[in-house]
Protein backbone atom coordinates (compact mmCIF):
# COMPACT_ATOMS: atom_id res chain seq x y z
CA UNK A 1 0.00 0.00 0.00
CA UNK A 2 1.55 3.35 -1.05
CA UNK A 3 0.16 5.02 2.08
CA UNK A 4 2.33 2.78 4.24
CA UNK A 5 5.54 3.35 2.27
CA UNK A 6 6.92 6.02 4.63
CA UNK A 7 6.42 3.76 7.65
CA UNK A 8 7.98 0.78 5.90
CA UNK A 9 11.00 2.82 4.79
CA UNK A 10 11.44 4.30 8.28
CA UNK A 11 11.36 0.80 9.74
CA UNK A 12 14.46 -0.05 7.70
CA UNK A 13 13.01 -2.76 5.50
CA UNK A 14 15.31 -1.85 2.60
CA UNK A 15 18.38 -2.20 4.84
CA UNK A 16 17.06 -5.56 6.03
CA UNK A 17 16.59 -6.73 2.43
CA UNK A 18 20.16 -5.66 1.70
CA UNK A 19 21.41 -7.80 4.56
CA UNK A 20 19.22 -10.79 3.76
CA UNK A 21 20.12 -10.72 0.05
CA UNK A 22 23.50 -12.27 0.83
CA UNK A 23 21.94 -15.34 2.47
CA UNK A 24 22.49 -18.35 0.23
CA UNK A 25 18.94 -19.64 0.43
CA UNK A 26 16.70 -19.65 -2.63
CA UNK A 27 13.53 -18.81 -0.70
CA UNK A 28 15.19 -15.86 1.05
CA UNK A 29 16.66 -14.59 -2.20
CA UNK A 30 13.26 -14.82 -3.86
CA UNK A 31 11.66 -12.78 -1.06
CA UNK A 32 14.44 -10.19 -1.31
CA UNK A 33 14.05 -9.96 -5.08
CA UNK A 34 10.30 -9.38 -4.70
CA UNK A 35 10.93 -6.72 -2.06
CA UNK A 36 13.51 -4.93 -4.19
CA UNK A 37 11.13 -4.94 -7.15
CA UNK A 38 8.30 -3.52 -5.04
CA UNK A 39 10.50 -0.74 -3.66
CA UNK A 40 12.01 0.06 -7.06
CA UNK A 41 8.47 0.44 -8.40
CA UNK A 42 7.77 3.49 -6.23
CA UNK A 43 9.48 6.87 -6.25
CA UNK A 44 10.09 6.86 -2.50
CA UNK A 45 11.44 3.33 -2.62
CA UNK A 46 13.81 4.16 -5.49
CA UNK A 47 15.03 7.25 -3.66
CA UNK A 48 15.74 5.22 -0.52
CA UNK A 49 17.53 2.52 -2.52
CA UNK A 50 19.54 5.17 -4.36
CA UNK A 51 20.87 6.54 -1.07
CA UNK A 52 22.24 3.15 0.03
CA UNK A 53 25.18 2.01 -2.08
CA UNK A 54 25.69 -1.11 0.02
CA UNK A 55 22.06 -2.13 -0.49
CA UNK A 56 22.34 -1.51 -4.23
CA UNK A 57 25.40 -3.73 -4.31
CA UNK A 58 23.49 -6.42 -2.40
CA UNK A 59 20.71 -6.13 -4.98
CA UNK A 60 23.27 -6.50 -7.77
CA UNK A 61 24.76 -9.48 -5.95
CA UNK A 62 21.48 -11.31 -6.41
CA UNK A 63 22.01 -11.06 -10.17
CA UNK A 64 25.61 -12.26 -10.00
CA UNK A 65 24.91 -15.15 -7.65
CA UNK A 66 21.32 -15.88 -8.50
CA UNK A 67 20.68 -19.31 -9.89
CA UNK A 68 16.91 -18.95 -10.03
CA UNK A 69 15.18 -17.63 -13.12
CA UNK A 70 12.48 -15.93 -11.07
CA UNK A 71 15.05 -14.05 -8.99
CA UNK A 72 16.92 -12.96 -12.14
CA UNK A 73 13.76 -11.56 -13.72
CA UNK A 74 12.60 -9.75 -10.56
CA UNK A 75 16.00 -8.25 -9.83
CA UNK A 76 16.53 -7.39 -13.49
CA UNK A 77 13.30 -5.44 -13.49
CA UNK A 78 14.30 -3.68 -10.26
CA UNK A 79 17.68 -2.67 -11.71
CA UNK A 80 15.97 -1.35 -14.83
CA UNK A 81 13.54 0.65 -12.69
CA UNK A 82 16.46 2.29 -10.87
CA UNK A 83 18.28 3.09 -14.11
CA UNK A 84 15.16 4.52 -15.78
CA UNK A 85 14.61 7.03 -12.96
CA UNK A 86 16.58 10.24 -13.47
CA UNK A 87 16.87 10.70 -9.71
CA UNK A 88 18.40 7.29 -8.98
CA UNK A 89 20.26 6.32 -12.14
CA UNK A 90 23.54 8.02 -11.22
CA UNK A 91 23.67 6.31 -7.82
CA UNK A 92 22.87 2.98 -9.46
CA UNK A 93 25.58 3.47 -12.09
CA UNK A 94 28.12 4.43 -9.41
CA UNK A 95 27.24 1.26 -7.50
CA UNK A 96 27.90 -0.92 -10.58
CA UNK A 97 24.54 -1.18 -12.32
CA UNK A 98 25.92 -1.04 -15.86
CA UNK A 99 27.91 -4.24 -15.36
CA UNK A 100 24.74 -5.84 -14.01
CA UNK A 101 22.81 -4.56 -17.03
CA UNK A 102 25.13 -6.62 -19.22
CA UNK A 103 24.35 -9.76 -17.18
CA UNK A 104 20.64 -9.03 -17.33
CA UNK A 105 20.73 -8.58 -21.10
CA UNK A 106 22.49 -11.91 -21.60
CA UNK A 107 20.29 -13.85 -19.18
CA UNK A 108 18.07 -15.31 -21.89
CA UNK A 109 14.81 -13.62 -20.94
CA UNK A 110 13.15 -11.59 -23.70
CA UNK A 111 11.52 -9.21 -21.24
CA UNK A 112 14.91 -8.38 -19.71
CA UNK A 113 16.55 -7.90 -23.10
CA UNK A 114 13.82 -5.47 -24.11
CA UNK A 115 14.07 -3.68 -20.74
CA UNK A 116 17.84 -3.41 -21.16
CA UNK A 117 17.46 -1.81 -24.58
CA UNK A 118 14.87 0.61 -23.21
CA UNK A 119 17.20 1.56 -20.34
CA UNK A 120 20.03 2.22 -22.78
CA UNK A 121 17.71 4.47 -24.80
CA UNK A 122 16.97 6.43 -21.64
CA UNK A 123 20.60 6.57 -20.48
CA UNK A 124 21.84 7.69 -23.91
CA UNK A 125 19.92 10.92 -23.47
CA UNK A 126 21.79 11.77 -20.26
CA UNK A 127 25.10 13.30 -21.37
CA UNK A 128 26.51 13.13 -17.82
CA UNK A 129 26.41 9.32 -18.08
CA UNK A 130 28.18 9.04 -21.43
CA UNK A 131 31.64 8.43 -19.89
CA UNK A 132 30.19 5.49 -17.93
CA UNK A 133 28.38 4.12 -20.95
CA UNK A 134 31.60 4.22 -22.97
CA UNK A 135 33.51 2.29 -20.26
CA UNK A 136 30.97 -0.52 -20.24
CA UNK A 137 30.44 -2.37 -23.53
CA UNK A 138 26.94 -1.02 -24.02
CA UNK A 139 27.16 -1.33 -27.81
CA UNK A 140 28.28 -4.96 -27.46
CA UNK A 141 25.32 -5.62 -25.17
CA UNK A 142 22.97 -4.24 -27.81
CA UNK A 143 24.64 -6.35 -30.50
CA UNK A 144 24.14 -9.44 -28.33
CA UNK A 145 20.46 -8.59 -27.89
CA UNK A 146 20.19 -8.05 -31.64
CA UNK A 147 21.53 -11.53 -32.33
CA UNK A 148 19.11 -13.40 -30.08
CA UNK A 149 15.80 -11.64 -29.52
CA UNK A 150 12.15 -11.36 -30.22
CA UNK A 151 10.63 -8.65 -32.44
CA UNK A 152 9.94 -6.22 -29.58
CA UNK A 153 13.50 -6.41 -28.29
CA UNK A 154 14.84 -5.94 -31.81
CA UNK A 155 12.76 -2.81 -32.26
CA UNK A 156 14.11 -1.43 -28.98
CA UNK A 157 17.69 -2.24 -29.98
CA UNK A 158 17.29 -0.36 -33.27
CA UNK A 159 15.94 2.62 -31.35
CA UNK A 160 18.86 2.38 -28.91
CA UNK A 161 21.36 2.38 -31.79
CA UNK A 162 19.61 5.45 -33.19
CA UNK A 163 19.78 7.24 -29.83
CA UNK A 164 23.45 6.39 -29.35
CA UNK A 165 24.36 7.40 -32.93
CA UNK A 166 23.10 10.92 -32.24
CA UNK A 167 26.09 11.42 -29.92
CA UNK A 168 29.57 11.66 -31.40
CA UNK A 169 31.15 9.74 -28.53
CA UNK A 170 29.24 6.56 -29.45
CA UNK A 171 29.75 6.64 -33.20
CA UNK A 172 33.17 4.95 -33.25
CA UNK A 173 31.99 1.95 -31.14
CA UNK A 174 28.86 1.67 -33.29
CA UNK A 175 30.91 1.67 -36.51
CA UNK A 176 33.45 -0.76 -35.01
CA UNK A 177 30.68 -3.27 -34.22
CA UNK A 178 29.14 -2.82 -37.67
CA UNK A 179 25.93 -1.30 -36.33
CA UNK A 180 26.15 1.79 -38.50
CA UNK A 181 28.28 2.79 -41.45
Amino acid sequence: NPDNMDSVLEAGVIRALGTLASVHDSHTQSICAKGFLIFSSTEKGRMDLGQRKNVLQALFGLVKGGKQNKVMVLVGRAVCNLLQDRQTRFAAVNAGALAILKIIATSGFDELRESTARVIISLAGDVSLHPYLIKEPIVSVLVYILDDSDVWSLECVVRAFTCLAQHTVFRAPLIEKGCVS
